[in-house]
């Protein structure tokens, strides 16, 4: 409902239908039908309309994004109170060690220090969340206060099956298409523009003209690298995102034989609770890496299936 919202209220999609009207009506009121005029303004109705497909994909991303952001920053808050508490304890338990010589005072100041950086970690997520809230709010009318968040933390693996180069220069050359068509327009119709309606050639202004259509080609095709570069990051990152995933998987087995064994010398009297707590808090760390690249995963997936949701 928050993404329907989204994307039905977006002002964008308003002033680009707004566009398309005013488009229609000034190559109507253009009888020369060879002119730039007339030949950029029905491109410019198929720019916008092209606009108002991706800006709705755009928009739905976004507010999925934020969704799935604020339900994760939700369960690092959980996560960082649980922390807290944790080293609370570690730091009454290093204070007495500390008082009774067992420890320096380096150990104890690191214990200190441990937990005002949980503190701050918390204080940061509380600040984040506050944000992406009022953000969500905005851009979906929907406040997350009043809502408990379904939680979509979980993600399968992906690779691009196909050329992905090709899939990213073909994307950029789609969202590019109508700027390069309308420029190219303007760069044909230089001298027809210049030496239109009996004007006499002006040098200057032809030159000028040709220089500004050159510049204005240039830039559309370094946006286009710029894109296929920008996309290409987001996919190595997804890649390298997965086997993180893998990764941790491995080490949580890992942890978890390694709890086992605590826990059995746990029950002969040679480790203490402590040694239990917080062999089972980095456990649920590495769970909690798990689901921050799984959020992580899937917008990275949605934009190398629709690489425009990345740049409207």
């Amino acid at each position: 409902a928050a993404v329907e919202s989204a994307v039905n209220t977006d002002s964008d999609i308003a002033i680009y239908e707004k566009q398309i009207k005013a488009s229609d009506e000034i190559a109507k009121d253009t009888p020369d039908i060879a002119s730039t005029t007339y030949r950029q303004q029905n491109l410019y109705k198929m720019k916008y309309a092209q606009d108002i497909s991706y800006r709705k994909d755009a928009t739905a991303h976004k507010a999925t994004t934020l969704y799935n952001e604020i339900a994760l920053l939700k369960e690092q808050i959980a996560f960082s109170e649980k922390a807290i508490a944790f080293k609370e304890k570690k730091l009454q338990e290093s204070e007495i060690k500390y008082k009774k010589g067992v420890i320096s005072q380096a150990a104890y100041q690191k214990a200190c220090d441990d937990i005002e950086q949980a503190k701050s970690d918390k204080a940061k997520q509380e600040t984040q969340l506050e944000a992406d809230r009022v953000a969500f709010n905005t851009l979906a009318k929907y406040d997350i206060n009043y809502y408990t968040l379904e939680k979509n933390f979980e993600a399968e693996p992906y690779k691009y099956v196909g050329d992905v180069q090709r899939h990213f220069r073909e994307s950029m050359d789609d969202i590019c298409r109508y700027d390069l068509e309308i420029a190219e327009v303007a760069a044909d119709n230089i001298w027809y523009d210049t030496m239109g309606y009996g004007n006499s050639f002006q040098a200057s202004s032809y030159y000028s003209a040709k220089a500004s259509s050159a510049a204005t080609l240039n830039s559309i095709e370094e946006r286009k690298k710029s894109g296929v570069s920008a996309l290409n990051t987001i996919y190595t990152n997804l890649l390298t995102t997965q086997q993180k995933v893998l990764d941790l998987q491995a080490s949580i087995k890992q942890k978890e034989t390694e709890l086992k064994t605590l826990q059995v010398k746990y029950e002969k009297g040679y480790a203490s609770p402590m040694q239990i707590e917080e062999a089972e808090m980095a456990i649920e760390q590495m769970k909690l890496d798990i689901i921050t690249a799984n959020v992580s995963i899937n917008q990275a997936k949605e934009v190398i299936r629709k690489p425009w949701v990345n740049f409207y």
